[in-house]
């Protein structure tokens, strides 16, 4: 007996070894991956300002540099500087910002330097909204915080690799349709940078109150929080790019406006989605409170209250799926009908957006017919029913309570 009691001692204590270690090895590699994600920022912007201050002008500034070398015979700081770094950046006027952006915008290699600063920037700033609103779980009865953690770590990486995924696929996508020049593709790069960056916060938040209610946990303060910022920056953006893209037509001004209402669509959607989750934690922690007498009217306003808030999810839904359709068409339409790649890609997408919504809908009458079928198939109990059921033990067979309030 004693030699049991101490094996399984002995193995408990393994355990807890084992689980401090693993907890070792998964800090280290995130404080790894978050020190490789601070030095490729730093790189970022030392490329960046590199591609800024450096000259363009290459072999008059070099000439001049090997003239003074030759008659002083030595080099300074002053040489240097004037062989190396922009001459409008020394002697700064009202044209050198103009100058700057002609300079980066007609070399490849500085456009690159100054999108892949961007990209680096959005990361970071990615990382640290998500970590600010959502890493503030508390693990359930059944979930260790080491599992928490490892959930919320899987869901910022499927939102990083969908911010990537959405940015890759509207830029090939616009390109091919509007065919930009350099300045054009610098300001679409932006443009979607910015509307994938909202797009994968808000998928995150999704995510944490769809993990928190098939968990059992009660809802993340600060998703709501998260969300209510997303629709603030989404609203400014569509209306900064109405200010600004105006000039180009209503038909650019639609192409460019449509992510945002999408998103904004998501948005509330999801924001339905947490408040649904906020009232089934609020009426399970009233159920284990209240008497009997009022139980019955709580579960039919709360069920009602449900049904609305997923009527309206289903809307919402569908009027996303729906605007996705239009936008694609919008796309075509300015692309035209020529059978070539991307006329492949939309006609793709449009299926996918036309199945999911085909889907939706046929399972919302499934889910209909059920509940008719439930109600005609089994009635309700009338008073004599009850009256034999309170004889008989007044008991439940499905929630093991009462069925009567007397």
């Amino acid at each position: 007996m004693e030699g049991g009691v101490m094996m399984g001692g002995m193995v408990g204590v393994e355990e807890a070894v084992e689980g401090i270690e693993a907890n070792r090895r998964q800090h280290r590699n995130e404080g790894s991956g978050v020190r490789l994600s601070w030095a490729y920022c730093f790189l970022s912007i030392a490329f960046a300002l590199l591609a800024i201050v450096t000259s363009s002008s290459g072999n008059a500034e070099k000439d001049k540099f090997e003239n003074s070398k030759s008659e002083e015979k030595s080099l300074n700081i002053k040489s240097v500087c004037a062989a190396v770094i922009d001459p409008a950046l020394l002697n700064p006027s009202r044209s050198t910002f103009t100058d700057v952006i002609d300079k980066v915008l007609t070399s490849t290699p500085r456009l690159i330097a100054i999108a892949n600063l961007l990209l680096a920037v959005t990361y970071l700033l990615h990382s640290a909204i998500a970590d600010l609103f959502l890493l503030n779980l508390e693990p359930s009865g059944g979930e260790s915080s080491r599992e928490l953690q490892q959930h919320a770590l899987n869901h910022r990486r499927a939102g990083r690799e969908r911010l990537g995924g959405f940015l890759v696929f509207k830029l090939l996508l616009i390109s091919a349709v509007v065919e930009p020049d350099t300045l054009d593709l610098l300001i679409l790069l932006s443009w979607y940078t910015l509307l994938s960056f909202l797009r994968s916060l808000a998928h995150l938040a999704s995510a944490t109150t769809a993990h928190t209610s098939q968990a059992g946990q009660p809802p993340a303060r600060g998703v709501l929080r998260l969300l209510s910022l997303l629709l603030v920056a989404d609203t400014s953006a569509a209306a900064s790019c109405l200010a600004l893209f105006h000039p180009a037509g209503l038909s650019m001004v639609l192409l460019l406006e449509a992510d945002c209402a999408l998103l904004a669509i998501d948005l509330f959607s999801h924001m339905a989605k947490h408040a649904m989750h906020t009232m089934e934690d609020a009426h399970q922690h009233l159920t284990q409170t209240e008497n009997h007498d009022h139980l019955q009217r709580l579960e039919e306003r709360h069920t009602r209250r449900l049904a609305l808030f997923d009527a309206v999810v289903f809307a919402l839904e569908l009027t996303s799926l729906a605007l996705t359709v239009a936008h694609f068409l919008h796309i075509w339409s300015l692309h035209g009908l020529s059978f070539g790649l991307v006329d492949c890609v939309l006609a793709l997408h449009l299926h996918t957006a036309i199945a999911a919504a085909g889907k939706k809908i046929a399972l919302r009458r499934n889910l209909n017919k059920i509940h008719r079928d439930l109600n005609g198939y089994f009635s309700d109990a009338t008073e004599l029913d009850m009256r034999k059921a309170h004889q008989a033990g007044d008991v439940c067979c499905i929630c093991l309570g009462t069925m009567s309030a007397s």
